[in-house]
């Protein structure tokens, strides 16, 4: 999977994948098993509502999509996702001094590379609030990406030192 994402065609290159699951150490009890469905259920979910074709012309009724959204939703309580974590290249285009404009920036940016995976490789993908890209490989597992930039912990620093009064 490192290739294909190093791989990607994003405006700031992938400089390492870092996977911090205990699977990836060869450390984990219980390993987390791929789910079976769960990029045709995706796909059916953000595809059209026309009715679907069966192989003999018959048409078959496509399901609900809120149906098939609380099974994404109860599956994803369910699965332990394999956490990463990236690190991008530096530029000097990421905000310097407010740390809610950075973070829309990186929300934006894990949208771009879960949309570039998703063109790419048919691979479904959902952000979090707390900028958490969760991505939904063809064989079933959910990889949860987290990225780390230096300029995040910097201004994260700078804000815990304000005065309480300029927190407010």
């Amino acid at each position: 999977y490192q290739r294909r994402v190093r791989a990607l065609d994003l405006p700031l290159k992938i400089l390492q994948i870092h996977p911090t699951n205990a699977l990836f150490r060869y450390t984990e009890t219980n390993p987390p098993l791929p789910i079976k469905n769960l990029t045709r259920v995706l796909n059916e979910i953000h595809g059209d509502d026309q009715d679907l074709e069966k192989n003999d012309g018959s048409k078959k009724r496509k399901r609900n999509k809120k149906e098939l959204q609380a099974k994404v939703n109860e599956w994803k309580r369910i699965v332990s996702p394999l956490e990463v974590v990236i690190t991008l290249e530096g530029s000097a285009k990421w905000p310097t001094d407010d740390l809610t404009a950075f973070r829309a920036v990186k929300a934006a940016f894990m949208i771009q590379i879960g949309k570039k995976l998703e063109e790419d490789f048919g691979w479904p993908f959902d952000v979090s609030l707390d900028n958490q890209l969760d991505i939904f490989t063809s064989q079933g597992y959910v990889f949860r990406v987290h990225m780390h930039h230096p300029r995040e912990i910097r201004l994260i620093k700078n804000k815990i030192s304000l005065p309480y009064s300029a927190l407010i």
